[in-house]
């Protein structure tokens, strides 16, 4: 969800940028444009492109809508559309590095990609916003060390930048400079799990601060700078089997299975009484889809910790996967029994059943009201609890709980989806559209687009 925020913001620097650049000669032309500006910002993505379409109507060819329409094509995944619009707008001077930089975030071919990059940067050398997008886009490839010229040279151009201050201090980090490294965290939100690891003083060049660190850095999503630290505290403590199986479940994530694998069931060789290593294999094997071999692990790490409340949800999950609801619904209960106080497991059994047992909702209305109890500021929690009351038919309640999920969350692809469907079964047309456009805009891709077009075509 992080690297998602970050792209949007991406974009709508884009938008900003730009007002100077669009004279518009026609009155209605510009009352479109920001109309489509302020359906940029609240991530409306849909209307947007609809505005910018019309304002392109009556100013065809102008790069600095061009540039806007494409923004909006690209975070809709209409790859080709987003080609199009962008290819023009780099004809002009002025939106030419920004324009290039969207068609090098589309190109799926890496060689053309780097082409586009490098004449993107060329044309952008002081554009923070299109350094600040290249910068991105070498890091979630994990290029980290060519990345970090352009993160220097992103952070100059824009001291203030969160992103650019997170990048900067994860390179200072990686340098062993924790000292620089917290100066450039401080302020910024999404650094606080890394900054709490920093807080507590273990010395730069121990296995211990690089084990604290990377795992914080893996909280955050950020297995790529934190497989570096893992690989360090493997350097330093080659017997560790934490440092191990961490560096191993990080080569998962960058998509290198066969070598996980490998370090993995070594290590619950080597270590067979280390329970991480039995949950990381199954959390290998569950997500290439042998389920039956995922559960198996599961099983071993509950042999090892017959207590662990989160290895009965990954063994549930592993069951639901293989459609085996009975077993899968055991170890969910099971879950809320060993930890009674933690709503994460009550909303696991209530997702499970308003998912997979939607003729249970009685169930799945108790076992979300508890996680709602127990997590009320988690939007999750009251879109299950929403989704659950639709389907027992409480439609009152239903809206209201989901509702609250999308004030706490507006880009929850799902409660959009479940309140699309609300609305839909409510007769309530405009609203259904709205919120099941809504998931086009935030996951143009994956199931509860797939659900939203199919509602959308009975609906038009």
């Amino acid at each position: 969800m992080m690297r998602a925020l970050g792209r949007v913001v991406a974009l709508l620097a884009i938008l900003a940028a730009l007002t100077p650049a669009l004279r518009d000669p026609f009155a209605g032309v510009a009352a479109q444009v920001a109309d489509g500006d302020a359906h940029a910002r609240a991530g409306e993505w849909t209307l947007a492109r609809a505005a910018y379409e019309e304002a392109l109507a009556a100013l065809p060819g102008r790069a600095a809508l061009l540039l806007r329409l494409g923004a909006a094509q690209s975070a809709l995944h209409l790859r080709d559309d987003a080609r199009q619009s962008l290819a023009e707008a780099a004809a002009a001077p002025w939106t030419r590095a920004r324009a290039l930089a969207g068609l090098a975030e589309a190109e799926e071919d890496t060689y053309r990609a780097a082409r586009l990059w490098a004449e993107a940067v060329r044309a952008g050398r002081n554009d923070a916003p299109v350094l600040g997008r290249y910068a991105e886009y070498l890091w979630q490839r994990g290029d980290l060390e060519q990345a970090r010229p352009i993160v220097d040279r992103w952070l100059r151009l824009a001291p203030e930048d969160e992103n650019a201050r997170l990048r900067a201090g994860i390179l200072r980090l990686l340098d062993g400079d924790p000292d620089g490294a917290a100066t450039l965290l401080r302020g910024v939100g999404a650094a606080s799990p890394l900054l709490a690891a920093l807080s507590v003083g273990d010395a730069p060049a121990s296995p211990d601060f690089s084990l604290r660190v990377g795992v914080a850095l893996l909280s955050m999503g950020e297995h790529q700078a934190a497989r570096v630290l893992f690989a360090r505290a493997r350097d330093l403590a080659p017997d560790s089997p934490v440092a191990q199986s961490y560096y191993a479940y990080c080569l998962h994530l960058a998509g290198d299975d066969a070598a996980a694998l490998g370090l993995l069931r070594d290590a619950a060789a080597r270590w067979p009484a280390y329970p991480l290593a039995w949950y990381f294999l199954g959390e290998v094997e569950r997500d290439a889809g042998r389920f039956a071999t995922a559960r198996g692990y599961y099983a071993r790490l509950l042999a090892l910790d017959p207590e662990n409340a989160a290895a009965c949800v990954a063994l549930a999950d592993a069951y639901a996967a293989d459609n085996l609801f009975a077993d899968a619904e055991a170890w969910y209960v099971r879950a809320t029994e060993l930890s009674p106080q933690d709503g994460r497991f009550w909303l696991a059994l209530a997702q499970f059943y308003v998912e997979h047992l939607a003729g249970v909702a009685g169930k799945g209305v108790a076992a979300a009201r508890k996680a709602v109890s127990l997590l009320p500021d988690d939007p999750a929690a009251h879109d299950a609890l929403g989704w659950a009351l639709f389907l027992s038919g409480d439609m009152a309640a239903a809206q209201d709980s989901l509702e609250t999920a999308l004030r706490l969350d507006g880009d929850s692809p799902s409660a959009q989806y479940h309140a699309g469907s609300l609305y839909y079964a409510l007769g309530d047309r405009a609203r259904a559209v709205y919120h099941l456009t809504r998931v086009l805009d935030v996951q143009p891709d994956g199931r509860y687009a797939a659900l939203a077009r199919d509602l959308l075509r009975v609906l038009k």
